[in-house]
């Protein structure tokens, strides 16, 4: 058994994924983050049999959407139901990695500390522990991803056909998937003998994926479906590009640079073993030095004149840990008073992730220009394509740190490729078990946080019977129970969510005007001691 294990030692990852998951405790009846808005789509057709979204959401999310529903109909709605899709699907993707780093002969150790680096980085286990769309979005283009390898391997219609449908429900998850096809029917394109197969290869699966997003938006319009705020990101893109100023110039050039510099710290655990290999590539070539030099002046200017030295975006992470801890008191908007000695690990990060970036990047496009076989050249063209077809368009509305996750297992799987594949153990798990602690500890709390959060709301409805639109909850609970109401504030300053009224409030600190009610105890792993989630009565 012992031997088996380690022969698969991707089922030793999903043993200590499982452990984790008990440890961290992910049972309980709240919602996180935006996923109350997808979850009350399923609710609703559950009570009702209508299809209508949330004005919410953003994105077409019909995939998600259903699986909710059959998971549902089979063990009733629940929180705890929908957030076990996602987790079942982090488990499901540890398998794919693991097969799509068997079609390179990956060495079982470099693809255990891979599936190490994806399972639990802080944006998989976060977001695997919510019914945000991400995982599935993730789920779904890895699935493909597979399929598309598989089929340059056998060039077999078979895999051309469930790569383009499986294609096609990652872009009817989110309209970015149609990114897929895009990058599939280019680099294909591009490394195939041209011939009338090769265009048709190259362009059938895009063009059913543009064909479905089509049927999709005609059917809503046609019965008035289509999510409140459809589209609202590519309207916004499409605004900038037309319309640019040097404001969002800048603003998009500091979403770029922070969001390489949070993929650099991600990859970290690897880069960091072969260091010296990367500076002997930067050493021996002189436009590798200007480009480096030129990359960490932009690091340098973007923590100088955008006043923001923490190396990530926001939304996941925050000042404090994982989350977002979004509620009264303990806003992530607020200004922290933050001290020297954290400014000086933030800015180490900044530089470190940057370079980490730089160096991985570097080693991936070298190693596309070589010649090797097709499958190899796809899987490092394929990130470089998505990294401008993907992360850049993002980039000019809003580069949510969450949206990074679609990038990760690319990024993963084109840099392992780049190099020899000797990983120096020490090294690597010098950066490996702070990242493993810091995605387990900053987790847990954000659960145990939202738990307590949750008893505190359950003992004013439930128990004194006060209407959620006299509660301030935080977001996720307001926007369960009171989206739609005119107060809401789109420019997400204050308490910007919809408090229609305030005589109760529920905050970690107490609040000037308010008397303590009831509190309740929630545990920190961070801060290794336990706090308290305050129910306040407004005086």
């Amino acid at each position: 058994m012992f031997n088996y294990l380690i022969k698969h030692n991707w089922l030793l990852i999903l043993i200590l994924f499982l452990i984790v998951e008990t440890l961290i405790d992910p049972i309980g009846e709240f919602p996180l983050n935006d996923d109350w808005a997808y979850a009350g789509a399923v609710d609703g057709y559950l009570k009702s049999g209508n299809i209508q979204f949330s004005f919410w959401q953003e994105i077409i999310g019909l995939p998600q959407f259903f699986i909710g529903i059959m998971v549902c109909k089979f063990f009733g709605f629940s929180f705890i139901a929908l957030r076990s899709i996602s987790i079942v699907f982090v488990m499901i993707m540890t398998a794919i990695m693991n097969a799509a780093l068997s079609q390179f002969d990956v060495r079982p150790f470099t693809r255990f500390i891979l599936l190490l680096i994806f399972v639990f980085n802080p944006l998989t286990l976060c977001l695997g522990n919510t019914f945000m769309p991400d995982v599935t979005q993730l789920f779904l283009t890895l699935l493909s991803f597979l399929l598309i390898l598989k089929y340059l391997q056998n060039n077999k219609y078979f895999y051309l056909l469930l790569f383009t449908l499986f294609s096609l429900f990652a872009t009817l998850n989110r309209q970015t998937g149609l990114v897929v096809p895009v990058i599939f029917g280019a680099i294909y394109f591009y490394i195939s003998q041209k011939s009338t197969k090769t265009i048709l290869v190259s362009l059938i699966p895009f063009l059913i994926n543009f064909f479905g997003i089509y049927l999709y938006e005609y059917i809503c319009k046609q019965h008035n479906k289509l999510p409140g705020n459809y589209n609202l990101q590519i309207n916004n893109i499409i605004l900038k590009i037309s319309h640019p100023t040097v404001s969002e110039c800048k603003t998009i050039m500091y979403y770029f640079i922070t969001s390489t510099i949070c993929l650099g710290l991600f990859i970290l655990p690897i880069t960091i073993s072969n260091i010296n290999f990367h500076f002997g590539q930067i050493k021996r070539s002189v436009v590798l030095k200007g480009t480096f030099a030129a990359y960490t002046i932009l690091v340098l200017v973007k923590i100088i004149f955008s006043g923001n030295i923490f190396p990530f975006v926001g939304n996941v992470f925050y000042h404090l840990g994982i989350g977002p801890v979004i509620l009264t008191g303990f806003n992530t908007q607020e200004e922290l008073q933050v001290s020297g000695f954290a400014k000086c690990v933030w800015l180490f990060l900044n530089f470190i992730g940057g370079f980490s970036f730089f160096c991985a990047m570097t080693s991936v496009i070298l190693k596309v220009n070589e010649n090797r076989k097709e499958k190899y050249n796809f899987t490092g063209w394929f990130f470089i394509l998505l990294l401008l077809f993907y992360l850049i368009p993002i980039c000019f509305n809003y580069a949510n740190d969450r949206y990074l996750l679609g990038l990760l297992p690319f990024f993963l799987l084109a840099y392992v490729l780049s190099f020899d594949q000797v990983i120096n153990k020490l090294k690597c798990f010098l950066v490996l078990i702070p990242l493993f602690y810091f995605s387990m500890a900053g987790v847990h709390d954000y659960l145990s946080i939202n738990r307590a959060r949750c008893k505190a709301s359950q003992h004013l409805t439930n128990e004194l019977n006060i209407p959620p639109n006299k509660i301030d909850g935080g977001f996720e609970f307001n926007g369960r129970y009171c989206a739609g109401q005119q107060n809401y504030i789109p420019s997400h300053i204050g308490r910007w969510w919809w408090v229609y009224g305030d005589e109760y409030m529920i905050s970690p600190i107490e609040q000037f005007g308010y008397s303590i009610e009831t509190e309740y105890e929630f545990s920190s792993w961070m801060s290794f001691k336990f706090n308290k989630m305050y129910v306040l009565h407004k005086l």
